[in-house]
């Protein structure tokens, strides 16, 4: 029988911080620039998709582009955006218990009133953790929790009272290409335990603009380590 092929999907968010280079304003405006381009990229690309990381940036974005409102929630249907179930980003160590249940539920309030279901929150580059963290999501609906910092690879993560989430750390931050993809490959191999799929980060950083790279990029390393499946994806 022939063996399948180990997985890769590339994970495409637009990682935006609301104090990051510019004002609160400045970066929800510059997050409204970015998922207008997603959207063009997914009606040029039927394999492309895309990774909200918090509600706050599709709020803004269907409150001031209410004409979007229609092919943005299609995107969602068809599961090419996803939007992770917080709020905003934050520093989860320096937060207690019940801020940190704020953002799920607030993210939570939102996605509902619009008719979608997330399964999934996004930590990308903020440093910290809480061992709570695993209970509180459980609380909200969230199975996968993806991170951009901290240890690599996908674990079984679980709370003091025994609560368990999926939690997934991207293998690097920033662009993909050839010797990034070789090096995760590295870590992937001379991991002890072989999971069904893996997840890398192939894009982008903070503030820009997603563009048509990432499908020639996924092109090309496909066909440079033919021993592998790889796809772009949502969680």
């Amino acid at each position: 029988m022939e063996q399948k092929k180990t997985k890769i999907f590339f994970i495409l968010g637009s990682h935006m911080d609301l104090f990051w280079m510019g004002t609160t304003r400045d970066c929800l405006d510059r997050g409204c620039d970015i998922i207008n381009r997603a959207i063009e990229l997914c009606d040029k690309y039927q394999e492309y998709c895309f990774y909200i990381e918090t509600v706050i940036f599709a709020e803004y974005f269907l409150k001031y582009h209410p004409d979007k409102h229609d092919r943005f929630m299609e995107l969602v249907r068809e599961g090419r955006f996803e939007i992770g179930c917080s709020y905003v980003d934050r520093y989860e160590h320096y937060y207690g218990g019940e801020s940190i249940a704020r953002h799920h539920i607030l993210a939570n309030r939102w996605l509902k009133s619009h008719g979608i279901t997330s399964i999934s929150t996004c930590h990308p580059d903020l440093p910290g953790m809480s061992p709570q963290i695993p209970q509180i999501c459980a609380e909200a609906g969230i199975k996968y929790y993806i991170r951009a910092r901290g240890p690599i690879g996908i674990f079984d993560w679980t709370a003091p009272d025994g609560t368990r989430l999926i939690y997934c750390s991207v293998f690097q931050y920033g662009k993909i290409n050839a010797d990034t993809v070789g090096k995760a490959i590295e870590t992937i191999e001379g991991a002890h335990i072989k999971l069904p799929f893996y997840v890398l980060r192939g894009g982008y950083s903070d503030l820009e603009m997603p563009d048509d790279e990432i499908i020639g990029k996924v092109r090309e390393i496909a066909e440079q380590f033919p021993e592998y499946d790889f796809a772009i994806s949502s969680p």
